[in-house]
């Protein structure tokens, strides 16, 4: 219990970050407990903020999700159950809307406008997960490469079924629902499938049992990570190499 509640409390670092909002959140759950005219939102927002924090942090719960619910490498997604977004807007709009003069809300808005800016973090920094879409449908540029370029290689039917990395699958899914996928994320439905996923998912993996399990399912296509050693042995398999996408590379099965 002991060591859940440690993960617990670190997870709230990883939440947080770098960002001051949740000392904006704790401002604003802090002025609605104190003003008297907001009795009635006591309940709806600090009310639940507290039972949110009282299971989040109780070693019993929080061992329950952790292993029963959503697992403990993304117990942090705990807090997305939190309407920050809410208690914000309310307490600044409430502050607001008790400034008597035009000038006293304009300096207002400003403030509380700068507070949030300034207490948040842009999520395109060059450092982080997030880059801006290229294109209008916000997906990754080598994805919708890759399937024109499988396209442009089709064979006579024009039926097209690869087997691609895990994390190209959903977005293959959404840019061309008409290129059949060897199996969907995490790999599940039948054994088969599974083998396979795991496989892809190896640092050193078996070309020749993909290969096998990719020809059983139909897969004309594969797509795997760039590497100059797991190229030679990807083509050594019967596999023509279409072209590179980014780190990607496309191959057609030839045999």
């Amino acid at each position: 219990m002991v060591e859940t509640l440690k993960s617990a409390v670190k997870m709230v670092g990883w939440y947080i970050g770098e960002s001051w909002q949740p000392a904006l959140l704790l401002l604003a759950l802090l002025y609605i407990l104190l003003s008297k005219e907001e009795k009635d939102k006591r309940r709806l927002f600090a009310a639940y903020t507290g039972i949110f924090a009282a299971l989040y942090f109780c070693p019993v719960t929080a061992k329950i999700i952790m292993d029963y619910c959503i697992g403990e490498l993304v117990y942090w997604r705990m807090f997305w159950l939190l309407p920050i977004p809410m208690i914000l807007a309310y307490a600044a709009t409430r502050i607001w809307n008790r400034q008597k003069s035009r000038a006293l809300r304009v300096g207002t808005l400003a403030v509380l406008a700068a507070l949030v800016v300034l207490s948040g973090r842009c999520v395109y920094g060059s450092d982080g997960p997030f880059q801006k879409a290229g294109n209008i449908l916000k997906l990754p540029p080598e994805v919708c490469w890759a399937c024109d370029m499988m396209r442009e290689n089709a064979p006579e039917d024009g039926e097209i079924r690869v087997t691609a990395p895990e994390e190209l699958v959903s977005f293959i899914r959404q840019y061309a629902p008409d290129i059949k996928l060897a199996y969907g994320r995490r790999g599940n439905t039948s054994r088969k499938k599974k083998r396979l996923a795991e496989e892809m998912l190896k640092e050193s993996p078996d070309f020749r049992k993909i290969a096998r399990i990719s020809r059983k399912l139909d897969c004309n296509f594969l797509i795997y990570p760039a590497d100059e050693w797991q190229d030679e042995n990807i083509q050594a398999l019967d596999y023509e190499r279409v072209g590179n996408v980014n780190t990607y590379i496309v191959y057609r099965d030839v045999r």
